[in-house]
């Protein structure tokens, strides 16, 4: 009984160190999905021994991310995804199951008890946003009931981190946004990646208003890869109608987004260009989720530009204070990222 005893305690502070682990993640706001993917899943391993676990996240109708898997023998793996109409495996099966009902999957013994699981991670609308697995013993056995409760807390936990697609959008790109002190090739390179993610795209492109008859083009991807520096309105004049109207377009193998102004919603400073299937246009969920990175990519933008300009301000105001007091034997010029850090 006095093993027993120490057995239990042990195993409960071990719940209770990685708990507080992700209790804390969740409330840093320089947590990216990834990083509260680890820790749920080094959480789960260390109550349940012998059996995979992984975090999924919604890329689209079809298709989830596995952000971090660690198998029966410890071996990991990162950012790989899973298809619905290719995959069938049990994992696939029951992950994309936890989508669709919202509600938890398993494959139970007779007695009822979980055999494998998948617990769904939900917003406050109800909407899945994110999936855990743990896959069956080698030797079947149901889970714990510690072991269940656990995932079960920590979905709810976790549930501002691993978002949808649309507020994911919106952290990542804020996150990085404040990083730096004002530069934008990230967030383009960011924003590119979660669109090709989020609308299954063949290519991306991302131009900004440069004159009344030319986009800069800032960043450009798959079947839309370009060699040069801008296009004119002639090469691209729906994508030329979006940035105008403000207002999102599409046509046979296009769609484009508008990167609305910070100002507001009647002008757009650019355009998102996505490439796709001739006569396949893109799912409710895809639009909405490129919807969201455009306007999450017109937030960080505004305040990268912010950014660039105090910088070259600060920097011939600490020059200046430098010539003019020739004592100062240094100074310098910062930002605070979301966390409030130098």
């Amino acid at each position: 009984e006095g093993l027993d005893l120490v057995s239990f305690t042990l195993a409960q502070s071990r719940r209770q160190v990685h708990t507080d682990n992700i209790v804390a993640l969740s409330k840093e706001p320089s947590t990216l999905p990834t990083d509260m993917a680890e820790a749920v899943v080094n959480g789960i391993t260390s109550i349940v021994k012998g059996r995979e676990v992984a975090v999924g996240v919604i890329d689209t109708q079809e298709v989830m991310r596995l952000l971090y898997v660690k198998d029966a023998a410890g071996n990991i793996k990162r950012d790989e995804t899973m298809n619905e109409r290719t995959d069938s495996s049990e994992r696939a099966s029951l992950m994309f199951e936890c989508v669709k009902s919202g509600d938890v999957a398993a494959v139970k013994d007779d007695a009822g008890g979980f055999l494998s699981l998948a617990v769904p991670v939900t917003d406050e609308k109800h909407q899945v946003c994110a999936v855990f697995y743990v896959a069956a013993s080698p030797h079947p056995r149901p889970l714990s009931e510690d072991a269940t409760d656990f995932l079960q807390t920590v979905a709810q936990i976790a549930s501002p981190v691993l978002l949808a697609p649309s507020q994911s959008a919106v952290r990542v790109l804020g996150i990085l946004a404040r990083a730096g002190c004002g530069e934008a090739g990230p967030l383009f390179d960011a924003a590119a990646q979660l669109v090709e993610r989020h609308s299954g795209a063949t290519g991306v492109l991302i131009g900004l208003r440069h004159g009344e008859d030319e986009l800069r083009l800032v960043k450009s991807t798959g079947s839309l890869t370009a060699r040069a520096a801008t296009m004119s309105r002639s090469e691209l004049p729906l994508g030329f109608q979006a940035v105008e109207k403000a207002m999102y377009m599409t046509d046979a193998g296009s769609t484009f987004a508008p990167i609305f102004s910070p100002s507001g919603q009647d002008t757009a400073v650019g355009v998102i260009v996505i490439g796709h299937a001739a006569g396949q246009p893109l799912p409710d969920a895809a639009r909405e989720a490129v919807e969201g990175v455009a306007s999450a990519l017109t937030a960080a933008l505004s305040e990268c530009d912010f950014r660039r300009k105090l910088t070259v301000c600060g920097g011939k105001a600490l020059l200046s204070l430098s010539k003019q007091a020739p004592e100062i034997k240094g100074a310098f010029f910062a930002f605070i990222d979301v966390s409030g850090r130098m």
